[in-house]
């Protein structure tokens, strides 16, 4: 699931760290210099994760990966009964900080296939690498009702160092869902892993028509838009006291739970 840029020779995953980093260092340059009544307040957030997202965008040859955008990842159909495609999108940035979440969603758009529209969602699985620890699940129902699922509605298991977390509505209580020339998604919550780098997604569809006749299936393991783990911020504050009589201190900023939106958990 670590993703090689075409021409660089090595993995994708290891020239995020330097960069990173370096965006943090000119964040922290400018800091310095700000008056002192000024230093003894926190980095804004946002400010932190945005020179994340800057560093991140230099990588040489980062066009290659697939963007965070909603993308298409198959289509399955029944001549004269129905159509579904099968997209995933990164809900928010693609960069997470190490230990913070991130959530994707996965969506299935129901389509005709000559004069019908019977398209019916019996199971989702969304597929990520193993170190990406599942945290939550939530239904969004063609209606715009959303229900966040219990853990014994959906599984998720390790497999050839993937993770596929999959949700069968039609053995988990809720049933299958007509979702015609509507749309169903899902959005699964991750914990990020210790390792960083840029690593690829995938995700699957199981579809049928009414009565779970003309099943069809479909399901990749990547071509869905790429992550980036990015390292836990250690930003020096002047003036917050770490050694006794030094002045000086830092924080761990992945420690404050503050995840790649600058938002509070």
């Amino acid at each position: 699931m670590r993703n090689r840029i075409p021409g660089t020779g090595s993995a994708v995953r290891r020239t995020a760290r330097p960069l990173a980093v370096a965006g943090i260092t000119l964040g922290l340059i400018a800091g310095a210099a700000a008056p002192a009544s000024a230093q003894s307040e926190l980095p804004d957030a946002a400010g932190v994760t945005d020179a994340i997202s800057r560093a991140a965008a230099e990588i040489p040859g980062a066009e290659a990966l697939i963007p965070g955008q909603r993308t298409q990842l198959g289509e399955v159909s029944q001549t004269g009964v129905y159509s579904a495609a099968l997209f995933k999108q990164v809900m928010g940035p693609q960069n997470v900080v190490q230990g913070e979440k991130i959530t994707v969603r996965v969506e299935v758009e129901g389509g005709k296939s000559g004069l019908l529209s019977e398209t019916r969602v019996q199971a989702i699985t969304d597929v990520m690498p193993a170190g990406f620890q599942i945290d939550s699940v939530v239904l969004n129902r063609p209606d715009g009702d959303s229900t966040p699922l219990t853990e014994e509605q959906y599984t998720s298991v390790e497999r050839d160092g993937l993770r596929d977390t999959r949700v069968d509505l039609n053995n988990n209580g809720i049933g299958r869902i007509h979702i015609g020339q509507g749309s169903l998604s899902m959005d699964f919550t991750y914990i990020a892993p210790e390792e960083t780098g840029w690593y690829q997604t995938g995700a699957g569809m199981e579809t049928s028509s009414a009565g779970g006749t003309f099943p069809h299936s479909t399901k990749v393991d990547e071509g869905g838009p790429s992550v980036n783990v990015v390292p836990r911020p250690i930003i020096d504050i002047p003036g917050l006291s770490g050694d006794i009589g030094s002045g000086s201190g830092s924080i761990d900023w992945g420690s404050l739970n503050i995840g790649d939106t600058g938002s509070s958990n």
